[in-house]
C-alpha cells in the first residue's frame, strides 16, 4: 500500500482499536435501514443519547448526566452541537433518509462525538478490554484514540450493508460520478467515504476489498484552483492495486501535499485539467516503491462532475485497463 505523508499510525494497542472498530461496524449495521443508510436518529438511539443544539465555542461535544433515583444510577448521554453553526428541526432529524439527509458536516460531528463516548462505555456494545480499569482509564483511552476517532466515525456513518450493495458482484469499480452519487446517498463527505474504504484493509467481512469493485484502482480528492484546473491532494487516498504495482504519480503524491492534475494527465481536454471530458484513458509509468518505472499502466481516469469554484473539491478515480511490464 502507498502511504501518504498524512498517514497516521494507531496510537493505541491494535487489539483495543480493533474492538472499537468492530463495535462501530455492528452499531452501524444495526442502525441502518433496509438500503443500508444510517439515520442519525438511529445512531442516537443505539448510543442512548440525545441531540441538543446550543451556542458553543466548538462544533460539538459529548457530555453525560448522572442521576440517582434511590435504587439505581442512571446515565444520560448528550451530543451537543453549536446552534450558531447548525440549524435543523426535530422533524428533519426524525424524517432523515437517503433522499433527505441532514447536512453531511452535522452528521459527521454527531458521529464523531458518539465515537468519543466509546472509551467511557467499555462494558457496552460487546467491547471487552482486558486489564483496563474502566473507572480510571476513560480519559486516557479518549486521548489515545483521538487520532482514530475520525475513522471510527466513518464506520458509524457508512454501514457494511451499503458498501456491499454498491460493490458486491461488480465486474469493475464504479467511476467517479457513481462514487459521488453513493456518498451523497450515504450523507457523508468525500474524505469520510475514502476513510471508510481505507478501513476495509483492517477488517472486511464481505471480502469487498478483494472484489472487482475495489481492485486495481485509486480514489482521491482533487481541489479546484482559480485557474479552473485541479490539484490532486495527498490525503485521503484509497489505493488497491494487484501485486503492489502502483501508478508512479501516487508515490510522488505520497511526499507532497498536492500535484497538479495537468502534470499527471497531460491532456487539456480532461475535466481536471480544465477541459470538458469527464473520462480519459492515459498511459502512465507504474511500478513498486523500489522500481517505480518498471511498467506502463493504461488507466481510465474519471472526475466527478462538480462545481469548479476555487477551493471546492471533486472525487477522482483511476482504474487499470492494462499493465505492460518492462525490463528492469
Amino acid at each position: 500500500m502507498v502511504r501518504t505523508s498524512s498517514d497516521r499510525r494507531p496510537a493505541v494497542n491494535p487489539e483495543i482499536l480493533s474492538q472499537f472498530a468492530r463495535a462501530c461496524l455492528a452499531i452501524a449495521d444495526d442502525a441502518a435501514d433496509d438500503r443500508g443508510f444510517v439515520p442519525v436518529r438511529r445512531l442516537l438511539e443505539k448510543f442512548r443519547a440525545t441531540l441538543v443544539a446550543r451556542p458553543l465555542l466548538v462544533e460539538g461535544m459529548i457530555a453525560s448526566q448522572r442521576s440517582n433515583d434511590g435504587t439505581a444510577v442512571h446515565e444520560r448521554w448528550l451530543v451537543l452541537v453549536d446552534s450558531e453553526k447548525y440549524s435543523f428541526s426535530e422533524q428533519e432529524v426524525q424524517g432523515e433518509s437517503a433522499e433527505r439527509t441532514l447536512p453531511e458536516r452535522l452528521r459527521f460531528t454527531i458521529a464523531h462525538e458518539l465515537a468519543h463516548s466509546l472509551p467511557f462505555r467499555v462494558s457496552e456494545f460487546g467491547i471487552r478490554l482486558r486489564n483496563v480499569d474502566t473507572q480510571r482509564s476513560g480519559q486516557g483511552l479518549v486521548q489515545a484514540l483521538e487520532s482514530e476517532t475520525d475513522r471510527l466515525s466513518s464506520l458509524l456513518l457508512i454501514s457494511q450493508r451499503s458498501l456491499s450493495s454498491l460493490l458486491r458482484g461488480r465486474k469493475e469499480a464504479p467511476a467517479a460520478d457513481e462514487w459521488a452519487a453513493a456518498r451523497r446517498a450515504m450523507g457523508v463527505s468525500r474524505p469520510v467515504l475514502i476513510s471508510r474504504l481505507r478501513s476495509l484493509a483492517a477488517g472486511d467481512p464481505d471480502g469487498l476489498r478483494s472484489g472487482y469493485g475495489l481492485r486495481n484502482l485509486a480514489i482521491g480528492i482533487a481541489e479546484w484552483s482559480k485557474e479552473g484546473r485541479a490539484a490532486l491532494r495527498s490525503w485521503p487516498i484509497f489505493a488497491n492495486f494487484d501485486r503492489n504495482i502502483y501508478p508512479s504519480f501516487l508515490f510522488d503524491l505520497a511526499h507532497q501535499d498536492y500535484i497538479s492534475a495537468c502534470d499527471v494527465f497531460a491532456d487539456a481536454s480532461f475535466a481536471l485539467c480544465g477541459g470538458t471530458r469527464s473520462t480519459l484513458n492515459v498511459a502512465v509509468d507504474a511500478g513498486t516503491a523500489n522500481f517505480r518505472n518498471a511498467s506502463q499502466m493504461l488507466l481510465e481516469c474519471s472526475s466527478e462532475d462538480a462545481t469548479r469554484k476555487p477551493g471546492t473539491r471533486s472525487l477522482f478515480v483511476v482504474r487499470v485497463r492494462d499493465v505492460q511490464t518492462q525490463d528492469v
